[in-house]
């Protein structure tokens, strides 16, 4: 019930009450309707690929690489640093593509010579960040916001362990960190795990 209604039914209120309650309403819907437009903006924002993949919980990318499970959001193309193991040494060459783990793992694995046999199964990023959940004209709206820092789960096919011996596994390891790590640059990495599956 409304305010205006319950004056209504009560009875009491004259007709001065009545209208200035009938202006006050109409004066506030369109300060209502001006925050739900900034809250769905800033949804879009967030989800536009401010900071791709970069959802609590949810796999940045998951499934093979011919799979369409990657997040469907605008492509951020950047300049992105391929690490590589060459001569026992870290080495790297810059990229101009996608920050997409679907699309870097690929050049990252010909780069260091690593057959197909070897996949990226899914690449999980926690910015520790915070979310927010509010009702607007009976709408729940939700938005996060990310932290200042990062934690990346990247489980790989264990395949990858075959090439141990002739990369060097710290090396090899090393390289693939940078190079998923690195187009995130801004958050500091406070923790980083590779599984093995």
């Amino acid at each position: 019930m409304k305010p205006i209604d319950l004056l209504e039914a009560v009875g009491t209120a004259d007709e001065t009450e009545l209208a200035a309650a009938r202006n006050a309403q109409k004066r506030s819907a369109p300060r209502v309707r001006w925050i739900a437009a900034l809250a769905a903006c800033l949804v879009v924002a967030l989800c536009a690929g401010i900071l791709p993949g970069v959802l609590r919980g949810t796999p940045v990318y998951e499934g093979g690489e011919n799979s369409t499970n990657a997040m469907d959001t605008s492509p951020l193309i950047a300049e992105v640093p391929i690490y590589y193991v060459a001569d026992g040494a870290l080495q790297s060459e810059v990229r101009e593509i996608e920050v997409n783990p679907k699309v870097i793992f690929p050049i990252w694995r010909e780069k260091n010579g690593i057959g197909e046999e070897v996949s990226l199964i899914s690449v999980f990023i926690d910015t520790h960040g915070t979310e927010s959940r509010y009702t607007v004209e009976g709408n729940e709206v939700a938005t996060y916001t990310p932290g200042d820092r990062a934690s990346f789960e990247i489980r790989v096919s264990a395949a990858l362990r075959g090439y141990f011996p002739q990369k060097g596994e710290e090396l090899l390891l090393e390289s693939l960190k940078k190079t998923l790590t690195t187009p995130y640059l801004g958050l500091e990495i406070d923790e980083y795990e590779i599984i093995f599956e």
